[in-house]
């Protein structure tokens, strides 16, 4: 800032992404409690950038997966270009978002939506992205950065306004939305399930089942207790899921390159009639 105060922030990526997701080498081999101090370090940082007093501009053109997309949702203004691929694909490793994302989507794309990203891990484009209300703005690549600084003087000059999210206001309407999910019989269906058995960790819709009952677990307790304890508690079932023998075993895929890790599965299909 060569001695000047900072005004605002821009987070951007370098490359073909903005963040393509958290460094999963870090949650093999294991225990449940370290797994999930790793969480609460990443929660906390990202908390600490939603709490700047200064206005922080996400600017994502590509890859915004994972942890990538947390991140991004602890910025006051999301950009996107048609680069962008945005996503939670967590339930492709047999594990859930871990760094605030179950807690941050819902209340932005609602908890239908958010549930349906999170367990089918499916990425959205930034067309998308904006309609969900997940992203602010799109922009074209090519003036995307311009863009991003544009916005963030306006804000810092008080032209756009960027009021600080009460999340838990924003969860207590839409609360009804979100007992319409769990009551549904998809919802009931991946609540009920147990965790695979031996001979089933190897599947990936086993694997990927049970991590979508913790995806419901995260949702349901975060709306019930708030969005503070729902942070804590989301770390807490990260650990859990990615510490069990299915999220180790698709860790493990993961890292090797396993490319039945990553094949295209559509486990809920909510229809938000509600």
């Amino acid at each position: 800032s060569q001695g000047r105060p900072v005004q605002a922030l821009i987070i951007r990526g370098s490359g073909r992404g903005f963040v393509a997701g958290a460094d999963v080498t870090e949650f093999y081999g294991r225990p449940a409690e370290r797994i999930a101090d790793i969480a609460m370090l990443n929660i906390r940082l990202f908390d600490a950038i939603e709490s700047l007093k200064i206005p922080v501009v996400a600017l994502l053109d590509g890859f915004t997966l994972g942890g990538g997309n947390e991140l991004a949702m602890s910025a006051h203004y999301r950009i996107v270009t048609e680069n962008a691929r945005i996503g939670q694909p967590e339930v492709k490793l047999g594990i859930i978002p871990g760094y605030g994302g179950m807690q941050r989507l819902p209340r932005l794309v609602g908890p239908v939506a958010a549930a349906a990203l999170s367990i089918n891990g499916e990425p959205i484009d930034g067309r998308e992205a904006v309609s969900m209300g997940l992203a602010d703005q799109l922009a074209p690549a090519s003036a995307a950065l311009l863009s991003a600084f544009q916005t963030a003087q306006d804000l810092a000059a008080g032209k756009k306004k960027h009021p600080a999210k009460d999340w838990d206001a924003i969860a207590s309407r839409q609360k009804k939305k979100l007992r319409w999910l769990l009551s549904g019989p998809e919802a009931k269906r991946l609540l009920a399930s147990g965790p695979p058995t031996a001979d089933e960790i190897g599947e990936p819709a086993a694997a990927r089942t049970y991590a979508a009952k913790y995806v419901l677990k995260a949702l349901e307790y975060g709306y019930a207790a708030g969005f503070k304890k729902g942070l804590r508690n989301d770390a807490r079932l990260f650990g859990e899921v990615a510490a069990s023998p299915s999220g180790q075993e698709w860790i493990r895929r993961f890292i090797e390159k396993d490319p039945r890790q990553s094949a295209f599965m559509q486990l809920v299909s909510f229809s938000e009639g509600s």
